[in-house]
């Protein structure tokens, strides 16, 4: 199952997507609700801003654009996704969080491993 986010005009949120270190996910970015203001979007940019994560399989249909996001290591990654039409530029970021399974951490009191 992909992760879907929808964009909006007044979307200026970093969303976030918690998984685990070797994980390979599928990523659907919306823009559909911006680009009834902003026009079609006619390209879309995926691009890696800080971290390890990688990018591949890009595509784009219908004002949705998608990728697989693979987490090679553990630690954090920002993603942005820039779709543009013909006169706009929508710009959506996405932080990606991978935790080592193996690595035993304590969360809210309780011991998980």
């Amino acid at each position: 199952m992909p992760n879907v986010y929808t964009v909006r005009d007044r979307d200026h949120s970093i969303r976030r997507l918690l998984t685990f270190k070797g994980a390979v996910e599928p990523v659907t970015v919306d823009f559909s609700p911006w680009a009834e203001d902003g026009g079609a979007v006619t390209t879309a940019t995926w691009s890696v801003v800080s971290g390890s994560a990688t990018i591949s399989g890009q595509a784009l249909a219908s004002n949705s654009a998608s990728a697989v996001v693979t987490t090679a290591s553990q630690g954090a990654s920002l993603i942005e996704v820039k779709g543009a039409g013909a006169t706009h530029t929508k710009v959506f970021k996405l932080l990606i969080q991978a935790r080592d399974p193996n690595v035993t951490e304590y969360d809210y009191g309780y011991l998980h491993g």
